[in-house]
């Protein structure tokens, strides 16, 4: 059994151990995959947030000076 290109079976690691390796290692790569996604996502929302927040600033400031003018 075993992998045709790992050689000869006495020199490769038991299929058990090796299916641990695998499954750590795609564990891995799929932890540092979401952590990049999550890290830009919330970066994305917080940069909006604030664009929204200078936005409604900006709006109250005209609401404010236009009243002035009503006046």
């Amino acid at each position: 059994m075993g992998a045709p290109w790992a050689g000869p079976r006495s020199e490769t690691m038991p299929s058990g151990e090796l299916t641990g390796v695998v499954i750590a290692v795609a564990f891995g790569v799929l932890a540092f995959a979401v952590s990049r996604y999550a890290t830009r996502y919330f970066t994305q929302r917080r940069a909006d947030r604030e664009k929204a927040k200078q936005a409604a600033g900006q709006s109250r400031q005209v609401r404010r000076a236009n009243a002035r003018r009503q006046r």
